[in-house]
């Protein structure tokens, strides 16, 4: 039969300290202020003082008494109980490592003395982000062969405004940054989740039969790719929290779709991207969205890639069925946009409208007319046309591709003026997320 067997007390002082905050009851700012000060006694302990010596040793011979005088009552209840089988009692005596009380009061301004617990919670929540701030304090000045400490917080911005809330992730990281802390934050806080390393986040959700999952943002024993999928979302803007928690991610391919898609969807569907649960990864044209890509896909999460559809021919792109094939994605996920590009998507009186409104001909004092895009669209690569015609027309030209079809969009209001292509995606994408 496998038994507790209390640890060697020389074994116990080479264990890691253990401080403990829960923010999941009302704020408790005693409680915490005696656990760090229980702490700072154990490390005052462990520094090896003197006059510890002589009370080590009364403890040590009061333990061989009690020892003795607990084997007495031992054997008496196996007298008395003879079918309970075999019965331990090993007590523990220690005077130097317990904190008997602390007495915790606050003044008000008219002399009355009276606890902590009294305040409210927001108060007692910025008297623990104090505590906790001096625990911080306390770790700085370990000696080196201090065998470490963990700590847990359980809730930590529990009754926080978002400004105590930063501060507390800030003291949070200092803390982590000493080489001997090991720490566990549980927390559905998006602020915490979205400012540590992706790789320091795991995840715990209930299945559809209720049993615990725990899976990790990134996964192990991957290092270097892990490390490079997390600076390639960081820089496409993707945060962790939307790593774990949107249902469905649309990649596309670079600046123009990430200005436009949001927009184009909002007046066709009635709502925003983030409400329907979509999230966009911009492929900025390299290859980076194609890992990320892979990986949300390998992740069993839903994605899809809306490319132009001459990108997939484009042998000069990252985009080709081949490369996208490569990247693990498969054809059904594929969503094509235009003839050859988006841009072509929209009407010639639309080009010329927004055109009009928002860079009218310097060059000359006639207006814009769809027969002039008509003719763009018949004569090569429709938004490479417009660039150079606009810039050369009008002083007012947007100064790059993207810009084009963005000011093309502020000047819709209705939405059956969005494709009916891209509502086609739209709805695919919002049915897919739900």
């Amino acid at each position: 039969m496998t038994t507790w067997v209390p640890a060697d007390r020389n074994l116990e002082a080479r264990l890691p300290s253990f401080l403990s905050f829960s923010s999941t009851e009302e704020p408790d700012p005693e409680a915490e202020i005696r656990a760090a000060l229980q702490a700072g006694l154990r490390r005052l302990i462990n520094d090896g003082d003197e006059r510890l010596a002589t009370l080590r040793q009364l403890e040590a011979d009061l333990q061989d008494d009690l020892v003795r005088e607990a084997d007495d009552l031992r054997q008496l209840i196996k007298q008395r109980c003879p079918r309970i089988g075999e019965v331990t009692i090993t007590p523990q005596v220690s005077f130097s490592e317990s904190l008997r009380t602390v007495e915790i009061h606050r003044t008000t301004d008219d002399g009355h003395r009276i606890a902590l617990r009294r305040g409210g919670a927001g108060r007692r929540r910025q008297i623990s982000l104090a505590v906790w701030e001096w625990t911080s304090q306390q770790l700085k000045d370990q000696p080196p062969e201090h065998p470490g400490i963990v700590i847990t917080y359980d809730e930590p911005d529990t009754h926080l405004d978002y400004g105590h809330q930063r501060q507390l992730l800030d003291l949070v990281l200092d803390q982590c940054a000493h080489h001997d802390v090991q720490m566990i934050v549980a927390t559905h806080s998006l602020n915490f989740i979205d400012r540590v390393d992706p790789a320091d986040i795991v995840h715990l959700r209930l299945d559809k039969q209720e049993r615990t999952v725990v899976t990790q943002l990134l996964t192990s024993g991957h290092a270097e790719t892990d490390d490079h999928l997390a600076q390639v979302a960081s820089a496409m803007g993707l945060r962790n929290s939307v790593l774990l928690h949107e249902r469905c991610f649309l990649g596309v391919e670079g600046a123009t779709e990430i200005q436009c898609i949001p927009m184009l969807f909002k007046l066709s569907m009635g709502h925003p991207l983030q409400s329907a649960g979509i999230a966009l990864i911009s492929g900025e044209s390299n290859v980076g969205a194609l890992q990320v890509t892979k990986y949300l896909n390998q992740s069993g999460r839903l994605v899809r890639f809306l490319v132009d559809r001459d990108s997939t021919t484009n042998a000069k792109t990252h985009f080709t069925e081949e490369k996208l094939s490569r990247a693990s994605i498969a054809k059904d996920q594929i969503m094509y946009a235009g003839t050859r590009e988006i841009e072509d998507l929209f009407t010639d009186e639309q080009w010329s409208d927004a055109a009009n409104e928002l860079w009218p001909r310097t060059i000359d004092d006639r207006l814009w007319t769809p027969a002039d895009f008509d003719a763009v669209r018949k004569s090569g690569k429709f938004s490479s046309g417009v660039e150079s015609m606009a810039r050369e027309a009008s002083l007012h030209a947007p100064r790059d591709k993207a810009g084009l079809l963005f000011c093309l969009c502020t000047t819709l209001s209705l939405p059956e003026e969005v494709p009916a292509d891209l509502v086609k995606h739209f709805k695919a994408l919002e049915e897919l997320a739900n």
